[in-house]
C-alpha cells in the first residue's frame, strides 16, 4: 500500500479511538464543546446561589439554633466538648467551633458577635441570608 492510503491514516489515529478522517471527527468534537452550557451560567440564569454557599447557610442556621439551645442538651455539650488523650496521626481534624469560626470570618464577623446576634432569631436569619446588611450590628 502507498504511504498516503486510508489504512495508514487509520493506524495513525487508531490509538486515540478515531476511525474516520481525523479532521472530520475533530470538527464534530469541537461543535459539541461549543454547545456545552456551564453550571455557573445556568445558576446565574436561574438566580440560584452556588451549592457551597447554600450549604454554609444551612450550617450557620444550625449554629444559630445550637446557640439558642439550653446548655444541658447533649447536642450542645458534644459541640462544645474537647477531645481528650492523644489524637491520631495525620492532619488534625477541624473542630465544630473552628469550622463555624472560619465561615463567620469569611463573612466579615467574629464568632462572639455571631453568638450574641444568634440570640435574636430574626436579625440572625437576615444576616445569614445577606451578611452585608448593615442593620445586623450590635446595638
Amino acid at each position: 500500500m502507498s504511504p498516503g492510503s486510508s489504512t495508514d491514516s487509520y493506524r495513525e489515529f487508531a490509538h486515540i479511538g478515531l476511525r474516520e478522517n481525523p479532521k472530520k471527527t475533530s470538527t464534530r468534537t469541537l461543535s459539541c464543546v461549543e454547545d456545552r452550557v456551564r453550571n455557573i451560567n445556568i445558576r446565574n440564569e436561574l438566580q440560584q446561589a452556588p451549592v457551597v454557599e447554600q450549604i454554609e447557610r444551612k450550617q450557620l442556621n444550625w449554629f444559630g439554633h445550637l446557640v439558642r439551645m439550653v446548655d444541658e442538651r447533649k447536642v450542645k455539650e458534644v459541640f462544645e466538648s474537647r477531645g481528650e488523650g492523644k489524637r491520631r496521626r495525620g492532619r488534625p481534624r477541624i473542630e465544630g467551633e473552628q469550622y463555624v469560626n472560619d465561615m463567620v470570618r469569611r463573612r466579615g464577623k467574629e464568632i462572639r458577635e455571631i453568638g450574641r446576634l444568634a440570640l435574636d432569631r430574626e436579625r440572625y436569619k437576615k444576616w445569614v441570608e445577606d451578611p452585608t446588611l448593615q442593620g445586623t450590628r450590635d446595638r
